[in-house]
């Protein structure tokens, strides 16, 4: 499929302009983009899926990043699910600039949305995202940001469980990433804070939520009662459930204290209560 992709990039015109951009009409039609900020195994691909179903938001048919050569990617960097581990490639804000880069990204993504009538919102979803929203905001305007965050004993579990990184490299990448967010999130014009377990425990509440702050049509509630392609241990298609709890059988005493060490100030913020007490 990458390779498919590469082909297609490399047949595309090479000379871009805003101007080029703009002849796909998005102004006129009033589409906005729509980001998902979270680090990975934060549930983004779940609220993605639950998203992409909505007929006024369109998807990329995969993260962002692999469908341009804009943004750098964390596998080749050896830095996969702990991309904060490498600030200074992946962190992006305003002050970097970056003008043309952005209207390149633009061109490449553009070439992959199904956009008809009712498109409203362009969402985009590539877990690094979560450390650049103001920068995805100066370049792309009209934007909207979902941001996602779930517990740090799920998330540095299944980090170690898919990629074999430590329980302290994970909590750590957690924390960076996180901490990062919530100070962006107060430099956003257009944003909303959730969390997998509210999600998971009501989701018809938390897509009102959604829509409501999107300002489009209320979610189908038949369509939070399928089953949807998520990241839990099977890798099998699930209903809406929070795994959480079968994450934590999964780490030792140790594993926990250590996480608390390292996570506790931004656990705090986040109002995630503390298992050891």
């Amino acid at each position: 499929m990458k390779q498919e992709h590469a082909r297609s990039m490399s047949s595309r015109p090479r000379r871009f302009t805003r101007r080029a951009i703009n002849i796909h009409g998005l102004r006129r039609k009033r589409i906005s983009w729509l980001f998902l900020l979270g680090v990975n195994n934060s549930g983004t691909t779940l609220l993605e899926n639950l998203l992409g179903r909505h007929p006024e938001i369109s998807k990329l048919p995969e993260e962002g990043h692999y469908l341009s050569r804009v943004l750098p990617r964390p596998n080749p960097l050896k830095a996969r699910r702990i991309w904060t581990e490498r600030l200074e490639v992946f962190r992006k804000v305003p002050e970097d600039g970056g003008g043309m880069s952005a209207a390149r990204l633009k061109w490449d993504w553009l070439g992959h949305y199904s956009v008809d009538g009712r498109s409203r919102f362009l969402m985009e979803k590539s877990p690094p995202n979560t450390i650049r929203g103001p920068w995805l905001q100066h370049h792309f305007k009209p934007a909207s940001f979902l941001a996602l965050t779930r517990s740090p004993y799920a998330v540095a579990e299944g980090i170690r469980r898919r990629e074999g990184h430590s329980v302290e490299r994970a909590a750590r990448h957690w924390t960076i990433a996180n901490q990062i967010m919530l100070d962006d999130l107060d430099r956003l014009d257009g944003s909303l804070l959730l969390s997998y377990e509210d999600l998971c425990a009501d989701p018809s509440k938390e897509m009102i939520r959604i829509t409501r702050f999107l300002k489009i049509d209320p979610y189908p509630d038949e369509f939070l009662r399928e089953s949807l392609p998520i990241h839990n241990v099977t890798e099998q298609p699930s209903l809406i459930k929070d795994f959480n709890e079968s994450s934590l059988e999964r780490l030792s005493a140790e594993d926990i204290r250590m996480i608390e060490d390292i996570a506790g100030e931004v656990m705090s913020r986040l109002g995630y209560e503390f298992f050891t007490g």
